[in-house]
């Protein structure tokens, strides 16, 4: 209902919408559990602690991602090195889905809803009876 509300914009150009069903959200919060990095280096490549609020210059290349170069100075010449570990090794990460069924609505609003279809006014058109006896 909402959908075709939002497609049928009057001015300007049309919204676009994609109406989303609970198997097309994933679980990004595993995900990102499961391919973690430890992204708080202790030591870099000198052995010395680092802290990320005395960083002021950081580069990371496209040629080692997992490398940081950082300067803690601007006058400082040359780049600190410091690398960022994977604690999982494990490269065969499969994506789940966040729900593994629908949610549906509790047997109280259910109730609730097809009461309004016995009312005399007839605050929801009969057309939709289906659908509600469907959730």
């Amino acid at each position: 209902m909402y959908p075709k509300r939002l497609r049928a914009k009057k001015s300007g150009q049309p919204h676009k919408v994609d109406e989303l069903c609970h198997k097309d959200i994933l679980d990004l919060k595993q995900l990102a559990s499961d391919i973690e990095f430890n992204c708080h280096p202790k030591k870099n490549a000198n052995g010395d602690t680092t802290k990320i609020s005395e960083v002021k210059v950081l580069k990371i290349t496209k040629d080692a991602p997992s490398t940081i170069l950082y300067k803690t100075g601007y006058q400082q010449e040359e780049f600190q090195t410091t690398t960022l570990s994977r604690r999982n090794k494990n490269r065969d990460v499969k994506l789940k889905y966040a729900y593994s069924q629908k949610d549906g609505v509790t047997n109280k609003k259910k109730t609730g809803l097809l009461a309004l279809f016995k009312r005399r006014n007839k605050p929801i058109p009969k057309n939709y009876l289906a659908f509600f006896e469907a959730l």
